[in-house]
């Protein structure tokens, strides 16, 4: 095979949710070599196994379209997933990722990371998803991060993400159009 126009895979980027699963190889000098989009592969949804085989058929994917050679491996991955709320997430992630070998050092780090830092020019900031989950994470300008996991009321945050806001959504249509709420669009 030959080595792809922004020469070899340097690091495979990974954000991986409950609905969905993006990958990008990305070149020494930074270009994007190969992109696929998979399946959910957020471990609290599909369990470990099946987390791991839609994050193995996305990278597959995207190694496929960068033309690499599936017997190599990028030396760096960065792998931002949903469900890394916890320690115990983080280890049982990063022993399984390191089990499949897709690349040769694993940083494994709530998906809230890639928000932040995909949208944080300076370096620092505050990143928000508001998906299966509702999390937030803050990166200071000395290094410092602060971040709450979502668990929901227990600690505190009564929005539990995405899926809340359609039920919520629908409620509100349904009381409206059965003449037991405030009139809305919805009904």
């Amino acid at each position: 095979m030959t080595e792809p126009a922004g020469g070899a895979a340097a690091v495979l980027a990974v954000d991986g949710g409950a609905s969905k699963t993006d990958v990008w190889v990305v070149g020494a000098d930074g270009s994007i070599l190969g992109t696929a989009r998979g399946s959910g592969s957020n471990h609290q949804f599909f369990g470990l196994d099946g987390a791991m085989d839609a994050l193995g058929s996305a990278i597959e994917a995207a190694l496929g379209a960068a033309a690499i050679d599936p017997g190599s491996r990028p030396p760096v991955g960065v792998y931002c997933l949903a469900g890394v709320d916890l320690p115990v997430d983080e280890d049982r992630l990063s022993e399984a990722i390191a089990a499949r070998g897709w690349s040769s050092v694993d940083l494994i780090r709530n998906d809230t990371v890639a928000v932040l830092r995909a949208g944080a020019r300076s370096g620092w900031g505050v990143g928000v998803v508001c998906g299966s989950g509702l999390d937030c994470v803050g990166l200071g300008p000395d290094g410092s991060i602060e971040r709450f996991p979502p668990l929901a009321a227990p600690s505190g945050a009564f929005t539990p993400g995405g899926s809340w806001l359609g039920v919520r959504a629908l409620g509100l249509a349904l009381r409206s159009r059965h003449g037991r709420g405030r009139p809305t669009a919805l009904a």
